[in-house]
């Protein structure tokens, strides 16, 4: 978590250094609960949330999106950068996913079954963008409605 602040803090005092250049806007990195946002409704644009999906139980990540959905405003992009997924890569890839949960990785195995797609597109308040996947990382693109 040390690690952690120093990274935050560095990226505060870049931005800080460089919004007067910065003609979008103010950039915030929080580092919080994504199951309950410190974030008034529909008060921000864009949220990514990087490897954070594998890390929690299923109905976790139900409460990530729904929080999403809550913050960003409409027109907003919700991004999902993680592990790939069963599917994502081809069977020989398939057979070895599942050893991620024999290091200490107790939801890996349901998330790579999870449809990450469906699981924010439901409902009806995020369509798809885009998905990319790039050697063993994912990324989703969602766009608030």
């Amino acid at each position: 978590l040390e690690k952690a602040r120093e990274h935050m803090q560095y990226w505060e005092s870049h931005t800080a250094a460089k919004q007067k250049h910065n003609s979008l806007g103010s950039v915030e990195f929080l580092q919080c609960n994504a199951e309950a946002l410190p974030l008034d409704d529909s008060s921000v644009d864009f949220i990514h949330c990087i490897y954070l999906f594998h890390e929690l139980p299923p109905e976790s990540r139900a409460q990530v999106v729904a929080e999403a959905a809550r913050v960003l405003r409409k027109g907003g992009v919700f991004v999902i950068t993680d592990s790939y997924q069963l599917g994502d890569r081809g069977a020989a890839f398939d057979a070895r996913i599942d050893n991620f949960e024999q290091m200490n990785e107790p939801w890996y195995s349901s998330y790579v079954r999870e449809n990450l797609g469906e699981l924010v597109t439901k409902s009806g308040e995020f369509t798809g963008l885009r998905k990319e996947v790039s050697s063993v990382t994912k990324m989703l693109s969602f766009k608030r409605t």
